[in-house]
């Protein structure tokens, strides 16, 4: 297990961070993760072809509730001590003439929150809808709507399909403006996934926080650090398993004050 003074002296050393966050860092803002080893991990409790385009073709009205039945929650939350350090040690480069990429997992929004901080959310934001149809003015590649608490709180109360929103420009359902299992990232602009290989392949150095490694984007992560001898810097309780990994071992938001605080 490392500390947190041998990460702020390899901070200090660099001119390039890459920072990838997960659901762990959101925990502290009452938002349950999506995977891992915590008994109520949204993922852990329904199989994951319910995340899908398929399935909500396949069942408009079962998706809705299944979504909105289990990220509702997101709405109205803050952001903890870890997000604005985590803004604070993006600000520590640029204060420098120094570059920080921030890619974020999350749907939640939070990082956002600042919006003065460049974020690529690639999993896409529980923010916004789109029209369920390719090509549409409000669909992928480049369309999207405000998901409003009015629209939610409305398919809440009467769950029927008649209280889906729908598409003022074709008519078709919307539909989550997230990434489901059987979708790629290059499906929607706001992912900007065409920026993910450029920001990573700049990095001297990665830093991990609050992921569980189970997606595609953090295996890219793992790949390219270990391709290139860069450091891979863990932020977690749990530990990664990996003698390749530098591993701070404690939650995002006690940890991450005092990394920006020492350096």
């Amino acid at each position: 297990m490392d500390t947190i003074e041998e990460l702020v002296h390899s901070i200090r050393t660099i001119d390039n961070l890459f920072i990838i966050t997960g659901a762990g860092i959101s925990v502290a803002s009452g938002i349950t993760p999506f995977r891992g080893t915590d008994p109520d991990a949204v993922w852990n409790k329904d199989v994951t072809e319910k995340g899908t385009f398929a399935y909500f073709r396949e069942d408009v009205l079962g998706s809705w509730n299944w979504y909105c039945t289990r990220f509702s929650s997101l709405f109205g939350k803050k952001p903890n001590p870890a997000h604005y350090a985590t803004a604070d040690l993006v600000r520590y480069f640029e204060t420098r003439n120094k570059h920080c990429a921030l890619v974020t997992q999350n749907i939640d929004g939070l990082h956002k929150t600042d919006l003065s901080l460049d974020v690529i959310e690639v999993h896409g934001s529980v923010q916004y809808l789109r029209c369920a149809t390719q090509g549409c003015v409000f669909g992928e590649p480049t369309g999207r709507v405000p998901f409003t608490k009015d629209m939610l709180e409305t398919f809440l109360r009467v769950p029927t399909l008649k209280n889906i929103p729908t598409c003022s420009a074709c008519g078709d359902y919307l539909r989550p403006h997230v990434l489901w299992f059987d979708e790629y990232y290059t499906a929607h602009e706001d992912y900007r996934f065409q920026d993910f290989p450029d920001r990573l392949y700049d990095a001297q150095l990665c830093l991990c926080i609050g992921t569980s490694f189970s997606v595609g984007v953090t295996a890219a992560v793992i790949q390219h650090a270990f391709s290139r001898d860069i450091p891979l810097w863990v932020i977690d309780p749990v530990d990664p398993n990996s003698v390749y990994m530098h591993w701070i071992q404690g939650k995002a938001e006690v940890v991450l004050p005092k990394l920006v605080q020492q350096l």
